[in-house]
């Protein structure tokens, strides 16, 4: 009896503690409307709608050119539906899954069965779909990770996004690429920080699995991914960033590339700065690329010229190198263990004793290769010095210009390059012009709702009778896209 006596005044000393305002009715100040309590679950995503053309089959073909691939179109639908719950205060899990689905737009090649030998989807068919794109559907948890974070640390493991100059998510298609394996940031100091990603297997943007191949690997040769380490500065008191990393992409080449930025007049409306890029690569371990020896070097400078249009210049150089081999035919000096230009630049040069002149020098990249967003200052949608992997000389001028509310926003760009080397002369050009318009409501740095962008692309190349490549290209890309 006495105790159940003293669990109720327990109990009646904690109802009067949790409820103040009764206990002090005739006391106690209005209370304070509660603090909303963060949310734990967040959903974002989008709807996505891209439409392709690609001009390819152009009449302006060289004397002596035969055939030229042809003319491609694809459209194609895809969502996002991603959500990210805070497990506690630090950590988190996010699950995305990409879907896409061509509702038969492009007849037989809508399905990728179709594509097996002997499917719906002939070769002929085929040759007509542009499957950058692609043309076919796509299903993956391309995010499924686990997050730690701080002030000072972010760790992630899973299925992720990772940004890096040559691993990059390069999101302008159905879906960006992602890779598998653990990405982390240390802010050990003030101004520095430190970024260690181990990337174990790769998913393209027009693949649904993760696999350990890469884009300058055989699909046979099982490649262990790559280890990145970068050391970045950014200046409290000064407008200096810099940063070196080191990709180890095992079996393949180590790549250190090493940039810096630095304002050249802080109090200037026009805000000048200079940039500059350092990059060097070579093969290692089991070498499956085959012999790479890369120095980069690139400097842009820019500006804005006016309110709110910016201007930059960029410049890329790359030295060929060569070696010379003997060889019973071209096909067989083509074998040769060697990482060679593609895309219509020059490689190989005979010298009629038997013997043929090799010419390489080209960054081998394997996770940004296939596409033309890496991490030089150059380069362009279609056209790259890394996409091409060549040596050269390469550069562009870009033009940015936003409305006052940033719903209008293009870009106007236009790049050239110089693959000559003792092999022959080879030069392509290209221009691109942009325009995106947001429809809703800002969301950070970015909006929701309705958007529409439009990219045309136009390359030129030369002397493709001899080396190949498209003499002119006419790209066009429309996407409709409503985010939440």
């Amino acid at each position: 009896m006495i105790a159940s006596r003293s669990f109720a005044a327990i109990a009646a000393l904690l109802a009067l503690i949790a409820t103040p305002g009764i206990a002090h009715a005739q006391t106690a100040a209005p209370a304070k409307t509660a603090k909303k309590p963060a949310r734990r679950l967040r959903v974002d995503g989008y709807v996505r709608q891209y439409y392709f053309t690609k001009q390819q089959a152009s009449n302006t073909a060289a004397a002596g050119v035969k055939s030229l691939p042809q003319n491609q179109a694809a459209t194609n639908t895809g969502i996002l539906v991603r959500a990210t719950y805070d497990l506690t205060s630090h950590f988190s899990a996010t699950a995305g899954y990409y879907g896409v689905d061509a509702f038969n737009a492009n007849g037989p090649c809508s399905h990728a069965p179709n594509y097996a030998i002997g499917g719906a989807c002939t070769p002929a068919m085929q040759a007509k779909i542009d499957n950058t794109l692609p043309g076919f559907g796509l299903s993956t948890l391309g995010e499924a990770y686990l997050r730690y974070h701080t002030a000072k640390v972010n760790i992630a493991v899973g299925n992720q996004k990772i940004n890096t100059p040559w691993a990059q998510p390069i999101d302008g298609r159905m879906k960006p690429n992602f890779f598998q394996g653990l990405s982390s940031n240390f802010a050990f100091a003030p101004n520095l920080s430190l970024t260690v990603d181990r990337i174990v297997r790769f998913e393209s943007r027009t693949s649904s699995s993760f696999l350990p191949t890469t884009f300058v690997t055989k699909p046979t040769q099982f490649v262990s991914g790559a280890l990145y380490t970068a050391l970045k500065y950014s200046g409290k008191h000064r407008p200096v960033t810099g940063m070196i990393g080191l990709y180890n992409f095992y079996n393949i080449a180590n790549l250190v590339d090493a940039e810096g930025r630095t304002a050249l007049g802080s109090k200037s409306r026009f805000a000048p700065y200079l940039q500059a890029q350092y990059i060097r690569e070579r093969n290692a371990g089991l070498s499956y690329a085959g012999l790479v020896d890369n120095s980069t070097l690139g400097f842009a400078i820019g500006a804005t010229a006016a309110k709110n249009v910016t201007f930059s210049y960029a410049i890329d150089d790359a030295p060929w190198r060569s070696t010379t081999v003997t060889a019973a035919s071209l096909a067989a000096a083509t074998a040769s263990h060697v990482f060679l230009p593609t895309g219509g630049s020059p490689a190989i040069k005979a010298n009629g004793n038997g013997t043929y002149t090799l010419y390489y020098g080209g960054i081998a990249s394997p996770y940004t290769g296939a596409y033309a967003g890496d991490g030089l200052f150059t380069s362009i949608p279609t056209a790259s010095m890394a996409q091409r992997q060549s040596a050269g000389a390469s550069s562009k001028a870009t033009i940015n210009y936003h409305s006052n509310n940033r719903r209008l926003q293009t870009q106007l760009a236009f790049a050239q390059f110089n693959f000559t080397n003792g092999a022959g002369a080879e030069k392509s050009h290209a221009s691109l012009l942009q325009a995106t318009y947001y429809f809703g409501k800002p969301k950070g740095k970015s909006f929701d709702g309705f958007s529409i962008e439009d990219r045309y692309i136009e390359r030129t190349q030369t002397d493709v009778a001899r080396f190949g490549g498209v003499p002119l290209l006419i790209y066009n890309r429309l996407q409709l896209q409503y985010s939440f």
